[in-house]
């Protein structure tokens, strides 16, 4: 590692030079109101629940088919308070998200660290990606390589995507703030497909607050998502298939079915049901969440029932597509008869939040997300800073066994402004490089010159992917100011 050391050096001479030039590029402003900034949150937790309750008694009871209408539940608010306060293991789509949004609670700018610790100490039940990823922070593993697929055979699962709802709610119109939350929290669970699928979810939470349609909330999910990965293609083919279908979502799910479900390896991931019709993987119900959207034309019943239809893990699904419809239509405008009668001051399993808890904690990040991020936060109302988005790197389970490249990393300082570089080595070569500051803001490319807003401690992470996917990650802490 020395040879790579000195090759940073040699790299962060030239551009220390710069580093009293550098600025921050002004931000333009998106003015929210406040109130309506707190209505969507609002409507995104409890548009989750509606989702998650309402189609529960049918989860991964109809797999490669769709569920008939006559099966699909009747809405009950006296079922839906058992399920989502009252069943241990039962609404993991809402209480995995408790310890990621407390950490968040203690620090805005949490990482791996507080997150890690946060998720090891948790108490309530989990399965397979998630009490696998516990497991291994346990026993010691810390983040990424608590979700890493070496250690994690089912970090492609569906996990990370149906407990993401809250890195898109704390970032309001700030789909950049919520793809870098998403991006490193989802590494303490899972591995590419099994992190994108929640990048893409909480991308489209963001979106949500400011978007004019459905299609542009889509659309931000998929840009967040980046091409040549296997996510990416599956949102390519949804898109396509709709155009194709515009009117007829069971001719797209007939597509999803033959390409996404087929019994190999490449595309399910999971060992315990390649040869099955049964599929956790994030891709597949992934898109189930996009046809609700879709072919729901924002009408709340009818975006639930058609993630619903499309079968497998039928709850979780509607859970993500109603909880960013919710965030979206934003509480007020979700029909009363889900709403009325929702245990708001009941916990959430195996958690210290009750729903108006989490609400309040969920606002009161956002708000700090904000003002970290150079804009404003609260009555009466919201400057919503501007800036360019950056998609993460393409990260691959590799077919055959494939090591990790070789990667350094270093920083030079000044004031608030830091030179960052880092080199790394492949067989495969080496396809990119994705940095996290630490401050909620990203960059792709070897060096990097970031000017920090307050003075501080960050832990900036680099990630460099090789040309078939395998990443490797190094923490860089920095001192500003």
């Amino acid at each position: 590692m020395a040879r790579e050391r000195r090759t940073i050096t040699r790299l962060l001479l030239p551009v220390i030079a710069v580093l009293a030039a550098a600025i921050a590029a002004p931000a333009s402003a998106l003015t929210l109101s406040d109130p309506g900034v707190r209505d969507r949150i609002e409507g995104g937790w409890v548009g989750g629940i509606v989702g998650g309750a309402w189609g529960e008694p049918t989860e991964f009871r109809f797999n490669g088919r769709i569920i008939p209408a006559a099966k699909v539940p009747r809405w009950s608010i006296r079922r839906a308070n058992r399920y989502t306060f009252a069943t241990p293991g039962g609404p993991d789509e809402t209480y995995v998200e408790a310890p990621f949004l407390r950490a968040l609670e203690g620090d805005v700018l949490a990482g791996w660290p507080q997150w890690g610790r946060a998720f090891r100490r948790s108490r309530f039940i989990l399965f397979a990606e998630n009490r696998r990823a516990r497991h291994n922070l346990r026993r010691g593993l810390a983040p990424p390589a608590s979700g890493d697929f070496t250690n994690n055979p089912f970090a492609h699962d569906i996990g990370w995507q149906i407990e993401s709802d809250f890195a898109g709610l704390v970032a309001p119109a700030q789909p950049e703030a919520a793809i870098d939350i998403a991006w490193r929290a989802g590494h303490v669970i899972g591995y590419g497909d099994g992190v994108y699928g929640g990048v893409m979810v909480a991308a489209m939470h963001a979106e949500a607050f400011r978007a004019k349609s459905v299609g542009e909330i889509i659309e931000a999910g998929r840009e967040a998502v980046p091409t040549g990965s296997s996510y990416r293609a599956m949102i390519e083919d949804v898109l396509r298939w709709h155009r194709r279908f515009p009117k007829d979502w069971k001719r797209a799910w007939g597509k999803l079915e033959q390409r996404w479900n087929t019994h190999r390896l490449s595309v399910k991931r999971d060992p315990r049901y390649v040869h099955s019709e049964f599929n956790i993987d994030q891709k597949l119900n992934g898109a189930y969440v996009l046809l609700g959207l879709l072919y729901g034309h924002g009408d709340f019943a009818r975006t639930v029932r058609i993630s619903m239809r499309a079968g497998q893990d039928s709850d979780c699904n509607p859970s993500n597509a109603a909880s960013i419809l919710g965030t979206w239509l934003g509480y007020d405008a979700i029909p009363r008869r889900y709403t009325r009668g929702l245990a708001r001051d009941r916990r959430f399993p195996g958690t210290s939040y009750t729903l108006s808890e989490a609400i309040a904690a969920t606002g009161s990040v956002a708000e700090r997300v904000t003002s970290e991020r150079g804009g404003s936060a609260g009555t009466p109302d919201w400057e919503i800073p501007d800036s360019d988005g950056v998609t993460p790197p393409v990260e691959r389970w590799p077919l055959r066994r494939d090591r990790r490249p070789r990667l350094a990393a270093g920083a030079m300082q000044s004031g608030l402004t830091v030179a960052f570089s880092a080199t790394a080595h492949d067989p495969d070569g080496i396809r990119g490089y994705w940095w996290s500051f630490g401050d909620l803001t990203d960059a792709e490319g070897p060096i990097q010159i970031h000017t920090y807003s307050h003075p501080g401690t960050y832990r900036a992470i680099v990630w460099a992917a090789d040309g078939r996917g395998r990443t490797r990650a190094r923490v860089v802490r920095i001192e500003v100011g």
